[in-house]
């Protein structure tokens, strides 16, 4: 398992938070980001560089993955810091994800049906889950199989960052051919005594 920080240099001013956020995380830890010649941040296992002129897809499929040796990554992206990661928590995930073909497991939480519920974590499938705004695919951080990452953007070498989300052909290929999962939002009681 390697957490991977997607960045590029114009955000470099969050290099220092990101330093601090990582320093206690005992996964591999990958830097990714352009070419430019800014200071990279500190603290992390391995640095890779992508062209920036290939779209967001490209950078994946040419740069990125062929450089990565663990089958799962933690995706995040440099404008979503991480302030305390649950190390014990995302091995749950991975067991889960492992036990039961899932392709991409969202870090963010959801409502909805076919839940998965094992080792005190519960999962829901993006393809039922609850709300108008709910998408097999999107840029939040998640856990992946980084071979069903490859194949994504295989299919889809033209995306960018920002058209990603919004390609109803890269969605319902996700719906079709993935299995995506998101954490389950849970009913939460508070009793007054």
């Amino acid at each position: 398992m390697s957490l991977v920080i997607f960045s590029n240099s114009e955000y470099n001013f969050l290099w220092p938070v990101i330093e601090e956020s990582i320093s206690k995380i005992n996964f591999k830890k990958i830097f990714v980001s352009d070419v430019n010649e800014f200071e990279k941040p500190k603290g992390f296992d391995k640095y890779i560089t992508y062209d920036i002129n290939n779209c967001y897809a490209k950078r994946w499929t040419n740069d990125i993955l062929p450089n990565i040796e663990s089958n799962y990554i933690i995706l995040v992206h440099d404008v979503q810091i991480i302030v305390n990661m649950d190390e014990e928590f995302i091995f749950k995930n991975l067991q889960i994800m492992s036990e039961f073909s899932i392709d991409r497991c969202s870090l963010n939480v959801f409502n909805g049906n076919n839940i998965i519920e094992k080792y005190g974590v519960t999962l829901c499938n993006l393809d039922n889950a609850n709300g108008n705004t709910i998408i097999p695919y999107d840029v939040c951080p998640a856990i992946w199989n980084k071979n069903s990452l490859n194949i994504l953007f295989n299919n889809f070498p033209n995306e960018t960052y920002r058209t990603s989300e919004l390609n109803e052909s890269l969605q319902a290929f996700c719906k079709n051919n993935f299995n995506c999962f998101g954490q389950k939002k849970l009913i939460i009681k508070f009793f007054i005594v």
